[in-house]
Order: C-alpha cells, then structure tokens, then sequence
C-alpha cells in the first residue's frame, strides 16, 4: 500500500486524539466539510477511504500523532478494534500484536494459553514464544494453571496483554 503523506493527512482530516474520530476538514470526494470521516469494516475496524483507496484510520492516528508512518503494526492495545484513542494505541511487532488477542471461541478457562486437558482430568498451561509451543505445566488448580501462564507472560512478553 502506497503511503499518503502526512501533510496532505493533516490538511484533510481532523484527528480528535482523546476519542479517537476524524472528521473531513475540507468538503473533498463527496464528503462536506466537518462530517465524519470512515466507517466500520466487516471485521471491526474503521477504514478511512482517501483517493479511492481504504486506509485503515488505526493507521492514519499514527501518521498524524507522530508525523510518520509505522515500521510495524499499529495495534489496539484494549483489543476493540474500532477504538482509534491515541492512548489505545502503540506500534508492535508482529509477534507482540499477535499476543493481544482475544480469548479463542473455545476457551474453557477464560484465560489464554489454559486450557482443560478432558484425558488426564487437569489444567494445562503452555505459551507459544517464537512459533515455538511450550508447555508449562499440568494442574488439578485453574488457578494455578493461571499462574504459570502468567509468570510466563512476564517472562517472554514485553507487552503483557489485557485479559
């Protein structure tokens, strides 16, 4: 994706930092001036579209906070994708945006990386660090299969996400 630079982004859009809209600055491509800028994609986020291209408004938020485009991912720190505050959001790798993810469908435990182990009637904790699968330990306590998880968390996460 060709990049927009972040003048032109500053002269069209207005970004409200503490609530994370935009708004057109100038009446361009159909919209009037002041309206509300994007809407909400299929999968949660807002998506801003600018010289017939849709750019993800995530994105855009970096752009005009820090005068650059990110290296990396621009990721939602509380998970809710359309939640665009500058303070929701910080530049990560790919590995640490794929760590803030929601619980699986599937979840038991209510905590990631737990999950029940139906064979041997106990608690397993494990955590994949660098595409690697560890396991962490067996437990007849959920609780205690939370705490490894978590201690492992704080060992190999730089961001610990929100659960």
């Amino acid at each position: 994706m060709s990049n927009i630079d972040c003048n032109l982004l500053r002269e069209i859009l207005e970004y409200q930092p503490d609530t994370g809209l935009f708004f057109w600055k100038k009446g361009i491509q159909g919209m009037k001036k002041d309206s509300k800028a994007g809407h909400l994609s299929e999968d949660g986020y807002v998506d801003i579209r600018i010289k017939n291209r849709l750019y993800p408004a995530h994105r855009i938020a970096w752009v005009i906070m820090t005068g650059s485009w990110p290296d990396n991912f621009v990721d939602h720190i509380n998970r809710i994708r359309s939640d665009n505050r500058f303070v929701n959001l910080r530049e990560a790798t790919k590995a640490e945006n794929a760590q803030n993810t929601n619980l699986p469908s599937n979840n038991t435990s209510g905590y990631k990386g737990v999950v029940w182990h139906k064979p041997n009637k106990n608690w397993c904790a494990q955590i994949n660090i660098n595409k690697k699968h560890i396991h962490l330990g067996s437990f007849k306590n959920l609780q205690d299969a939370i705490n490894a998880r978590i201690e492992a968390e704080k060992k190999f996460f730089t961001h610990s996400p929100l659960h």
